[in-house]
């Protein structure tokens, strides 16, 4: 097995860079897609939760093949990474504006009215007191859908990345032992998983500590 994992290594840093990028894109397009989703204004509510069902509906390798080969054929190539990020970024942005909704939808509705109450606009009400009240719950799901985006990543084996499930593909074909490469595979995948549990509860702690100061 460490044979195996020597081998597949180097499709490491391939995979955390891919899982980086489309959750900082997630992350990024998530939060105006999210505003557009509590938007009182009934047309562009209903084009994000329309565009947030889609995006979850359709399964990410399809999308993946739509962004790689779909655009080539309208002669936007782009390169495997950058299709691979792009699609799960969109992907990514679909569950986090969800994620940000239900974290803004946990604060108590009091905190509103009590900043308001103090003459503070409701955009100084969003930005000092429920947002900062609403990463405490938004940490957890989003450290959860973290850990699945980075086996999601596999899907980009498809458009020829060399990630962890690539190069452990490879090796099932040198070395024959699908098993014991195949395990090796998900040693890795069980390791990174569990880095960013760590991680995660950590920051989780730090957050509930600031917040309560």
């Amino acid at each position: 097995m460490l044979e195996s994992i020597k081998e597949i290594a180097p499709g490491i840093p391939m995979t955390v860079m891919l899982t980086a990028a489309a959750f900082a894109i997630g992350c990024l397009l998530g939060f105006p897609l999210m505003l557009l989703r509590r938007s009182a204004r009934a047309v562009p509510r209903a084009v994000a939760t329309a565009s947030i069902d889609v995006i979850r509906a359709v399964p990410p390798i399809t999308w993946a093949f739509l962004v790689y080969f779909g655009l080539a054929e309208k002669g936007f190539r782009l390169s495997s990474f950058a299709a691979a990020s792009l699609t799960l970024g969109l992907f990514t942005a679909a569950y986090m504006a969800e994620i940000y909704r239900s974290g803004l939808l946990a604060v108590h509705r009091g905190q509103w009215e009590a900043g308001r109450a103090l003459g503070l606009s409701e955009r100084e009400v969003f930005a000092l007191v429920s947002w900062p009240q609403a990463l405490r719950v938004i940490v957890a799901p989003s450290s959860s859908f973290l850990i699945s985006l980075l086996k999601s990543g596999s899907i980009a084996m498809t458009v020829g990345l060399t990630e962890v499930t690539y190069r452990t593909y490879q090796e099932v074909q040198n070395a024959g032992n699908v098993l014991g490469v195949m395990a090796a595979g998900a040693l890795v995948y069980i390791v990174l998983s569990a880095l960013i549990a760590v991680i995660a509860r950590r920051l989780d702690r730090r957050l509930k500590l600031v917040t309560a100061t």
